[in-house]
């Protein structure tokens, strides 16, 4: 981002400079928000447009510190993967403050995690489904040294996004940051984060057409009670969603190890009768946050049958990618055109399953995508093997690059044709003796 002085001398240079740095407030901040709100989006033309116009973003600073912003209405749509929801996009100038105020909402989630035995493992920087899995797989295989056969208990919160109480959500992220964030920014931030999270999302926004009907009603902002849902998508929902279900692990330290991703959550205990009481007091421990929990989603099982936790399996010392996500890859790769960009896709599918395959026991999986992507793909594909790990190609005449070399190649020939048919025709050859 340019800042500096106003300059007036050349009107090609209006996109470029913006205002003194004086008055624009927490300019660092800004910066660093606006590459963050960029970084994945250069082929969106939202972004490109405050991206080259560094202005616009000093606009949205001095709304954001003088009180004067407010969140615009944004849309909505309905995603059929990995399950049916409604995700919600906001107005591009407001993912920009999103991406403004996460770094101080982020820095105080981290330390209430911390503080609750690091067990959340959604929408946090270094933490994933797969760290979740590996942490069930640490604690069930210590509980086998401790017990005799130990239990897992899985629970689940219904409908979570949409049932979350928007006032108790922020009530509880304002305690949090009263006591683990000392910053002199706080009263700023803590006003903009209670403008964003008291925002209903519903208000004005903009249904995209799409296949709606696979939605269930209790997974939509506009069917939930009154000043309840945050909306799935916008960047500040996912981190304050997990954070206020930290209220929930500290009811549930009591039992050990417990796991979470997002509203996921997965127990470790060492008999059937505390299993039950993990179940009782996760049921009570939901209701006091004004959530509830899904009484069809409640498993308990011993720990040798194995748990599935977010798309994996943890049984014994070994975690596997669920059957769900690879019949999907595959079902992806039997659907895609046999072309050369069918292809192309199917090599991004594959490799992506397969790279989610890299930290479970996986070996027969691997080979069994390989497999069907040659048999579909063997024309314009191969597929290599090295240091223990598949990966799916091009060959080299069907990739980009080359196909960019030779148009390139084309193209000089061309150049260098014409050039010689020009030469003839400006130089004659002259006929008969020299004189």
């Amino acid at each position: 981002m340019y800042v500096g002085s106003v300059n007036f001398s050349n009107t090609y240079y209006r996109f470029c400079v913006c205002g003194a740095s004086e008055s624009f407030p927490d300019c660092d901040l800004w910066e660093d928000a606006e590459k963050s709100f960029y970084k994945n989006k250069h082929d969106s033309v939202g972004p490109q447009i405050i991206h080259v116009h560094p202005a616009r973003v000093m606009r949205i600073a001095r709304a954001v510190n003088g009180g004067t912003y407010t969140p615009k209405p944004g849309y909505c749509f309905p995603l059929r993967t990995p399950s049916p929801r409604e995700i919600f996009a906001a107005f591009c100038s407001d993912r920009l403050v999103h991406h403004f105020v996460a770094p101080f909402i982020c820095s105080i989630a981290e330390r209430v995690h911390l503080s609750n035995g690091d067990v959340s493992h959604g929408n946090r920087i270094g933490h994933s489904a797969q760290t979740g899995a590996e942490q069930i797989r640490g604690a069930i295989q210590q509980a086998e040294k401790d017990y005799l056969v130990p239990y897992v208990v899985k629970v689940d919160i219904r409908s979570f996004f949409t049932s979350i109480p928007r006032e108790l959500a922020y009530g509880a992220f304002e305690k949090f940051a009263d006591t683990y964030y000392t910053g002199e920014d706080k009263g700023k931030m803590l006003a903009l984060c209670r403008l964003l999270v008291l925002h209903n999302p519903v208000e004005g926004c903009v249904e995209l057409p799409g296949d709606w009907s696979m939605v269930p009603a209790a997974k939509r902002v506009k069917n939930a009670k009154p000043g309840c849902g945050l909306p799935i998508g916008n960047f500040y929902s996912q981190i304050i969603a997990n954070l206020f279900l930290a209220l929930w692990d500290r009811e549930l330290l009591k039992f050990g190890v417990s796991p979470r991703f997002v509203d996921d959550k997965c127990g470790i205990v060492k008999d059937r009768d505390e299993a039950v009481a993990f179940v009782n007091a996760a049921r009570v421990a939901a209701a006091g946050v004004g959530l509830t929990m899904h009484p069809d989603k409640i498993y308990i099982q011993p720990a040798r049958n194995g748990v599935n936790f977010c798309g994996r399996t943890i049984k014994g010392n070994r975690i596997y990618l669920s059957s769900k996500t690879i019949n999907r890859c595959l079902y992806r790769i039997n659907m895609l055109p046999l072309s050369q960009e069918g292809a192309r896709l199917a090599c991004d599918t594959a490799n992506s399953c397969i790279g989610l395959m890299y930290h479970c026991t996986e070996y027969g999986a691997q080979k069994k995508i390989c497999k069907r992507f040659l048999s579909r793909f063997g024309k314009w594909v191969y597929v290599c093997f090295r240091k223990g790990k598949f990966t799916c190609k091009l060959k080299r005449e069907f990739t980009v690059r080359n196909e960019h070399r030779t148009t390139v190649n084309n193209l000089i020939n061309i150049y260098h044709e014409t050039c010689k048919e020009n030469r003839r025709g400006h130089h004659p050859r002259r006929s008969g003796k020299r004189h």
